[in-house]
């Protein structure tokens, strides 16, 4: 997005996401390319099986 000419708080609007998770992605990106981007979030079992 940044290449496309968006600045920070348009992606901040577009994405839901806060600023610092903006920075964040930016600090990954600049390190470790695009397998920084990789998201590593982990749900629980109960959020995977449609369990309550």
């Amino acid at each position: 997005m940044l290449i496309l000419g968006f600045k920070p708080r348009q992606m901040q609007n577009i994405l839901e996401i806060s600023a610092a998770m903006v920075s964040q992605f930016k600090a990954n990106y600049a390190m470790a390319d695009i397998k920084g981007l990789k998201l590593k979030y982990k749900a629980s079992n109960r959020y995977l099986s449609g369990n309550k």
